[in-house]
């Protein structure tokens, strides 16, 4: 999807802001800002979520959906 322009692709990026209806990231020593509906997080094994919902961050956990 990568190589068809389908999917956008920003290895060693980090995430500076993420906002109701739009994304900030750093890559490339460049800022990024894009859209989004969603954000998915993958942040090791053990998801933080209590730390998560704490903050205001609404969580929702499904399992073997593709």
């Amino acid at each position: 999807m990568q190589r068809d322009g389908q999917l956008s692709v920003y290895l060693r990026s980090n995430v500076k802001e993420i906002g109701t209806d739009a994304v900030s990231l750093e890559y490339d020593g460049q800022l990024l800002s894009m859209p989004n509906d969603a954000v998915i997080v993958c942040a090791g094994s053990i998801l933080p979520t209590q730390f998560l919902k704490d903050i205001g961050i609404v969580v929702e956990t499904t399992y073997g959906m593709a």
